[in-house]
């Protein structure tokens, strides 16, 4: 027995995810100019298909900085200040002992209703 016929809806979603991988392919590269190139890239792209109020996960592929919160605060600092990006989780390599674990951080750049930096 066949399915019966289903009307699709090919609207465009309003909230879209985002998941941005990060790694360096030249050992001088800074994880924030590749995070920027990236953003720039989809913001920029010919889809149109940019969201600042959309879900983005930014995963460092790579072996981490040694100075990792700073990085990760630079990382939310950029998507909040130069994209308006609310939503953001970063996923960094971190270790536990002799196991290798992916650090999670997050922030939400309000505080008492009021946007703050």
């Amino acid at each position: 027995m066949l399915p019966p016929k289903t009307q699709m809806d090919t609207t465009v979603q309003i909230y879209l995810n985002y998941i941005i991988f990060i790694w360096r392919e030249l050992e001088d590269q800074e994880f924030i100019d590749i995070l920027r190139t990236q953003l720039n890239n989809m913001k920029e792209g010919e889809l149109l298909q940019w969201n600042p109020r959309g879900r983005f996960v930014v995963v460092v592929a790579d072996q981490y900085p040694p100075s990792l919160m700073s990085e990760v605060l630079k990382m939310c600092e950029i998507m909040w200040m130069e994209y308006k990006a609310v939503n953001t989780v970063v996923l960094m390599p971190g270790s536990l002992g002799y196991y290798t674990v992916l650090d999670l951080y997050s922030g939400f750049p309000y505080q008492n209703g009021i946007c703050e930096k």
